[in-house]
Order: structure tokens, then sequence, then C-alpha cells
């Protein structure tokens, strides 16, 4: 398995490599062009078609193993390299801060069928969770749920206060 790993880093490479170079000519586009013609730019690219991440980034799904076959530096070392490779072209999954990152590989793995739009600048986030407490991927790892309602909280009170609810006259 190791040849082969190392084979598939190599091709997670090349593809960082790849979206570095599609950033440049983009940048270099927008170097030659007016502010208002960039503006257009950035709007065409926003609403571009949607496509999965395996074919924005020209590593199919298949080509990572499924987590069994995989001991836990290895799902580690793949985790790290996909979150490279996506953040490479703009893609920011959003995880818990504190899941390890072994335990990242399968949502990774899952997520590469996921349609997302190639903007070609920015940060695109990526939900991993769907904020439902009872069925939380993270258990024990993710704290976003209890924040909700914690600035939940905090709003209500702030609005039970007097000075909040008056209209403007």
């Amino acid at each position: 398995m190791k040849p082969y790993l190392e084979e598939l880093i190599s091709d997670i490479k090349e593809s960082e490599s790849k979206a570095k170079q599609k950033g440049d000519e983009n940048h270099t586009e927008s170097k030659c062009t007016s502010r208002v013609d960039q503006m257009f730019l950035s709007h065409e690219d926003l609403y571009s078609a949607p496509r999965r991440l395996e074919e924005i980034v020209g590593i199919p799904q298949a080509a990572f193993p499924p987590e069994h076959l995989l001991n836990l530096q290895e799902k580690a070392t793949l985790a790290q390299s996909m979150e490279n490779l996506l953040n490479s072209w703009g893609f920011y999954p959003d995880f818990p801060e504190r899941l390890p990152r072994h335990m990242r590989y399968k949502h990774l793995r899952a997520m590469w069928k996921n349609v997302q739009a190639y903007t070609g600048m920015g940060v695109n986030y990526i939900d991993v969770c769907d904020l439902d407490e009872s069925n939380c991927p993270f258990p024990h790892h993710c704290d976003m749920c209890d924040k909700i309602k914690e600035q939940e909280k905090l709003y209500k009170e702030l609005m039970k206060k007097p000075n909040n609810n008056r209209t403007s006259e």
C-alpha cells in the first residue's frame, strides 16, 4: 500500500501545482483588465457550472482507498494532503478544530463527490455538519451546537432589554 500512497500523494501535489498555475493565470488576467471587467469576470466565475470536487481537482474519489484499508497514520497523512489540495483550489472544509486528522479522512473521501462551483478566487467553505446535535458526526470533538445555543441565549437576553425593543421615531 505504501508505494500506492506515495504515488497518490505525488498526484495530489501535481494537482496543487495546477491550482497554483490556474490562480496565477487568473491573477495575470486580472492585471490586464479594468476594474469593471474584473467585477464581471468574478460574477461569471461565481455562477460557473457546479461540478464534483473530483472533477475540479482532477483526482477521482476511487483513487482514495476505503478507510478500512488504511492505518491511523495513513489516514492522517492522506487527510492532510486532501485538505491542502482542497485549500489550493479555494475550498475549505469546516471541520471542528479538535477533530483529529485521521478522523477527517472518511468525511473528506465522501466529500469528493460533492458538487461545488469553482470560482477561481476567494474562500469557499464546505460545511461538514448539519448542526443536528442528536446526529453529530463528530461527538466529543465538536462544540459548535453549544456555541450556537449560547449565542441564541445571549440574543434572546439582549432582545428582552427595554432599550433594544424601541422603534426609532
